[in-house]
């Protein structure tokens, strides 16, 4: 890890409506960006959607309204713009 650069997890909590993602997303996938490349998700959409997110996180950034019970602000629930079977996840920092 760079000085200042966290790495991130983002894990597929849930598909939505159909329950099956186009491009073989199940739940409890789990990737870790690690802040060199893109994250091979195997999805266009569920990048477009998780990148802003993702760099949020990767400088050091919060969310201000959504909290975990700990107390962590170090995280975001997305949900990709598939129509028929939207992919929601749970993106966090990692803090070591």
């Amino acid at each position: 890890m760079v000085e200042g650069i966290y790495r991130v997890r983002i894990v597929v909590k849930e598909i939505q409506q159909k329950g099956v993602c186009g491009r073989g997303l199940k739940i409890g996938d789990e990737f870790i960006y690690e802040g060199e490349n893109p994250p091979v998700l195997g999805c266009a959409d569920a990048l477009y959607t998780l990148w802003p997110w993702l760099n949020i996180l990767r400088y050091g950034g919060s969310n201000p309204w959504e909290i975990k019970p700990n107390g962590d602000r170090g995280f975001f629930r997305v949900c990709c713009q598939d129509p028929d079977s939207p992919v929601c996840f749970e993106v966090s920092r990692i803090n070591e």
